[in-house]
């Protein structure tokens, strides 16, 4: 039963892996507005689970966003 278990939870892990992308970047520079252009632009294609966003001076210094690729 533990063995079952414990394949089960890799074989998530795995999915999980596979099926979200992280995008972090940091020192980026670009304006919030660039930043809510890229998040639309990316909903066409993937279903953002989430964002986090740092803004200093309405300047975005790093962000990470978690993806998952829309079913086709």
């Amino acid at each position: 039963m533990k063995k079952e278990t414990n394949e089960k939870e890799n074989t998530m892990s795995v999915f999980h892996y596979l099926t979200y992308q992280l995008i972090k970047e940091s020192d980026t520079g670009i304006s919030f507005f660039d930043f809510i252009q890229k998040l639309e632009k990316l909903q066409k294609t993937h279903t953002i689970r989430s964002s986090v966003c740092n803004v200093r001076n309405r300047r975005v210094i790093s962000y990470s966003i978690l993806l998952q690729k829309k079913a086709v």
